[in-house]
């Protein structure tokens, strides 16, 4: 439940979203502070299918497909899949739908394809459609959103209870009132991307510095969340990366998403890449080596995180 607390406490009524589309301009209006992404077009026609939205995600420099749902009777998995096949086939229809909309000249290698993600938005799900996201190799996500009284919307990633399964060879059974369909294989160029994965970029050095950051970041806030992409372990707080961390066999890399000068730095150990080409996300970029500087690291993402915060 969702509480209006003034002089007496008050439950907040659900009023909900009359249409799907109401629910989908208010996502697309406010994509950037829900989820991080930048919006690309809405109602894309790709070969059968009409995409509800169409997103970028400038971290993974990815396509990310949006649907939204205010009924419950689709299977996750089964569509998910099929929309993620078509992206891939008909690449250069993303391509050139971003190049139109934001005036650039991109190509297919600038776009990463392995971090393609379905993203399913709906204000509840069934028992079925939870249990359909419990494997470690999913490259699908669902979203809840509920609307309330006095103008409150609660929106929230809804995280599987389980991921020790990965989803090769499995097959979807029926859904009430619908067919059963075989699931194919997650396609071999898309890649969910686990910690495990970064940390066998280190060494037993460079994953003893990444681990005493680790924990620090995630105890500063319960809602700071680990997310692993194809080249860094990303840390993200209200859906934005807050850190990235790249391993390394001698050392680790960590970026601060800030603009250069706005930390104070009297070590002078925050290197200024803005013009420079690199992975992670923000200006502030940070070389570690050994332990020499951690406390001093600490204190400065304690400053960026605390700025972010306000």
């Amino acid at each position: 439940m969702i509480y209006q607390t003034n002089a007496q406490t008050k439950v907040l009524n659900e009023i909900g979203f009359s249409t799907e589309k109401e629910m989908q301009k208010f996502c697309e209006t406010n994509l950037d502070m829900l989820l991080g992404l930048t919006f690309v077009t809405t109602e894309f026609k790709v070969a059968q299918f009409r995409f509800d939205s169409v997103a970028y995600n400038p971290a993974t420099k990815a396509f990310i497909i949006i649907e939204y749902k205010n009924t419950n009777n689709f299977s996750v998995i089964d569509q998910g899949y099929s929309y993620i096949a078509t992206l891939l086939n008909h690449k250069a229809d993303f391509v050139l739908k971003y190049n139109q909309v934001f005036h650039v000249s991109k190509g297919l290698d600038d776009f990463d394809w392995t971090q393609v993600r379905v993203l399913f938005v709906a204000p509840s799900y069934t028992t079925y459609q939870l249990n359909s996201i419990n494997f470690n190799d999913l490259p699908m996500e669902l979203w809840r959103i509920k609307r309330y009284e006095l103008g409150i919307v609660q929106f929230e990633q809804i995280k599987p209870t389980s991921t020790s399964a990965s989803i090769s060879g499995y097959v979807s059974p029926s859904i009430p009132g619908g067919p059963s369909a075989p699931v194919i294989d997650t396609p071999p160029e898309v890649i969910v991307y686990t910690e495990d994965n970064r940390l066998a970029d280190g060494s037993d050095a460079t994953r003893e510095y990444y681990m005493e950051l680790r924990d620090y970041i995630l105890s500063l806030d319960d809602s700071i969340e680990l997310k692993a992409t194809k080249l860094y372990v990303g840390f993200l707080f209200n859906n934005h990366n807050l850190v990235d961390i790249k391993l390394q066999k001698s050392s680790i890399i960590v970026w601060l998403n800030t603009h250069y000068g706005v930390l104070d730095d009297p070590r002078g150990i925050i290197t200024d890449v803005t013009h420079t080409g690199h992975h992670g996300n923000g200006d502030c970029q940070i070389k570690v080596t050994d332990k020499s500087h951690m406390g001093y690291i600490k204190d400065l993402i304690q400053a960026h995180y605390q700025n972010q915060s306000r």
